[in-house]
């Protein structure tokens, strides 16, 4: 399964264009320019990106902080609810500090939903997403989401009626 690991662009993806990313994904985005402007820089921020990059640049630069993007999402497990955590690096679900075996559909439903926690993820993205644009009908999605919901003591994947699903956001 491809997943985004990061976004980087030469502000060839516009400002809007993240702000519509960022509605569906927290995944994070670098952005390279040659502009000094430190307008544009503040626009970039209040889109959503994490970082700025200016021409020109050494290349170990960039590496060294994609790098350091991708470790500070992969750093600490993402609290689902009171008993339930997820890593996003190695797709693991854990209750009580405890691990959960899931099969690889399990894994990739569950980490696109994890991934988005907050907003609800249409259906045809998920069915995309996890069984890679093949033509797949809503039964199957619904029998996967109620087989991990099998696995789960507290239910938190929410089915939005005629929108998709989520997880509701923890504090």
């Amino acid at each position: 399964m491809l997943r985004i690991l990061i976004y980087l662009s030469d502000l060839g993806l516009t400002h809007q264009t993240l702000r519509e990313i960022r509605k569906i994904s927290s995944t994070p985005a670098i952005y390279l320019t040659a502009m000094n402007d430190l307008d544009h820089v503040k626009e970039g921020y209040k889109a959503g990106c994490n970082d700025y990059v200016r021409k020109p640049f050494l290349f170990e630069e960039l590496e060294l902080r994609i790098n350091q993007l991708i470790h500070n999402e992969c750093m600490d497990n993402i609290s689902i609810n009171e008993n339930y955590s997820y890593n996003l690096c190695n797709m693991q679900l854990f209750y009580k500090n405890k691990s959960i075996d899931l099969n690889g559909q399990e894994k990739e439903l569950l980490y696109i939903l994890v991934k988005n926690i907050g907003n609800t993820i249409n259906p045809d993205i998920i069915k995309d997403y996890v069984w890679e644009e093949k033509n797949i009908c809503d039964n199957t999605l619904r029998t996967t989401i109620k087989k991990l919901r099998s696995k789960l003591e507290d239910n938190f994947i929410t089915n939005v009626r005629n929108v998709g699903y989520k997880i509701e956001k923890y504090d």
